[in-house]
């Protein structure tokens, strides 16, 4: 199992960048703020920012926690568009999830 350090190994990239904004859109869309998002993920504020900023990339089994907060599956994170038709009503922030997804706000 590669430890934390090693994914960055490779370097940085669109793809990493694209996770970033995703995870800040959807963090928005919930109005939810950086620093309890971080809090929530166990990493720093600073820490956060670079990843939403696409100049650090995010360890999978964060985003696996992004998800659960955030109420989207990890496929999410990859999609070209802003679909969250998986989310589910016995997932927490449900409620939120659904008015944020509404047509004309994300």
């Amino acid at each position: 199992m590669k430890n934390s350090a090693d994914c960055h190994a490779i370097p940085i990239n669109v793809i990493d960048q694209h996770v970033g904004t995703r995870l800040s859109a959807r963090r928005l869309a919930l109005r939810l703020t950086s620093d309890d998002v971080a809090r929530r993920l166990g990493i720093s504020h600073a820490e956060l920012e670079a990843i939403e900023a696409g100049s650090q990339r995010i360890n999978y089994d964060t985003l696996i926690v992004a998800g659960h907060l955030l109420n989207v599956p990890d496929a999410y994170f990859y999609s070209a568009n802003n679909s969250t038709s998986t989310i589910s009503p016995d997932r927490p922030g449900w409620e939120a999830a659904q008015a944020a997804s509404s047509p004309g706000t994300l």
